[in-house]
C-alpha cells in the first residue's frame, strides 16, 4: 500500500520554527482530515522529482486520502499528530506499534511544501518518538526511497540504514531503504529531535483532547486516556472543536479549558459521582 511506505519523504531539512504562541503539536481530529489530505497531495507534487515516474502524482486523489485518514483516526489504526500554527495545519506524522524485529514504525511524516525547512518535521518526529517511548518501544523503523533527499534528515536524527527492499508505486518498482532508530539510546542534546520543540517554543504537551464524540470527549494525559461524558460534564456539549481541544495543565493533575472557563481535577474526572455539586453544575 502506497501510504504505508511513502509518507516519510517530505520532512525536509530542519530549520527553525518561529516562536509563535499559536504553534502546537496535537492529536489529529476528524476535522483535520481535509488538511492532511491536502498536505499529502501537495507534497507529492514536488517531493519525488527524479525518483518516481512524474506521471504518478497526478493520479492521487484528495478524496481518497480524506477517507483513508478518517478511517485511521476513527478506528485508531494509527496514532496521528498534526502541527498547527494559528489554527492552520501545516504538517503531520502517523505511526503505529507492532510486533517483530521493530516494535514501532513511523508510517507517514509530511510537511506542506511552503513550510519545509522550518523545523516542523523535527518537531513532529520528536512527538512520535516520545509517544513510542512512553509505550516502552525500543526500535523504530521509517521506510523511504533509496537516494531520497530526506535521508540526511533521518541520519541527523539518529537513524541508520539497515533494511532494504523493493517497493511498488503505481505500476513501477523502486529500491527502498529502512532507517532504524534505537529509541533506548536517542540523546537529548541540543541538536537532537528530542529537544527540538523546547528550543522552538512549540507546545508538545502530553495532555490533549484526542477524540470528540456525540457522548463526550477523551482526554489523553501522561500516557493514559480518560472519558469525560457530557452527562457528567455538560459544559463541553456546546463547545466548538477549537474550544474543546484547547486544554492546559497549569499544575499536575489539574486541567483547564480557557475558552470554556472549565477547571477540572483528575479525581473529579475519574470519579464524577463523588462531586455531584461540581460535575453536574449547569
Amino acid at each position: 500500500m502506497l501510504w504505508r511506505f511513502f509518507g516519510v519523504l517530505l520532512a525536509g531539512v530542519a530549520g527553525s520554527v518561529c516562536r509563535e504562541e499559536g504553534s502546537a503539536v496535537r492529536r489529529a481530529q476528524i476535522a483535520d482530515v481535509d488538511s492532511i489530505a491536502g498536505i499529502t497531495i501537495a507534497a507529492w507534487q514536488n517531493a519525488y522529482t527524479g525518483i518516481v515516474n512524474t506521471d504518478y502524482p497526478a493520479t492521487l486523489s484528495r478524496d481518497k486520502y480524506s477517507k483513508i485518514f478518517t478511517g485511521m483516526i476513527e478506528k485508531r489504526l494509527q496514532t496521528v499528530f498534526v502541527f498547527q500554527r494559528n489554527k492552520s495545519v501545516s504538517g503531520f506524522v502517523s505511526g503505529k506499534m507492532e510486533e517483530g524485529k521493530y516494535d514501532c514504525q513511523i508510517v507517514g511524516l509530511y510537511v506542506s511544501p511552503e513550510e519545509q525547512g522550518n523545523g516542523i518535521g523535527s518537531v513532529l518526529l520528536e512527538k512520535m518518538i516520545k509517544h513510542f517511548k512512553i509505550n516502552n518501544c525500543r526500535k523504530m523503523i521509517i521506510w523511504t526511497l533509496l537516494g531520497a533527499k530526506n535521508s540526511s534528515f533521518y541520519r541527523k536524527h539518529g537513524g541508520a540504514e539497515k533494511e532494504f527492499k523493493e517497493i511498488t508505486i503505481g505500476s513501477e518498482t523502486y529500491p527502498g531503504v529502512g532507517f532504524v532508530f534505537d529509541l533506548r539510546y536517542l540523546g537529548c542534546d541540543s541538536d537532537s529531535a528530542l529537544s527540538r520543540s523546547q528550543i522552538l517554543g512549540v507546545n508538545t504537551s502530553e495532555t490533549e483532547v484526542v477524540n470528540i464524540s456525540s457522548h463526550g470527549i477523551w482526554l489523553y494525559t501522561h500516557g493514559r486516556e480518560y472519558f469525560i461524558s457530557y452527562e457528567d460534564f455538560p459544559w463541553f456539549k456546546d463547545g466548538s472543536v477549537n474550544e474543546i481541544v484547547n486544554v492546559q495543565e497549569p499544575t499536575p493533575g489539574n486541567y483547564y479549558w480557557p475558552d470554556l472557563d472549565i477547571d477540572l481535577g483528575i479525581e473529579t474526572i475519574q470519579n464524577p459521582q463523588r462531586f455531584p455539586l461540581i460535575s453536574h453544575q449547569v
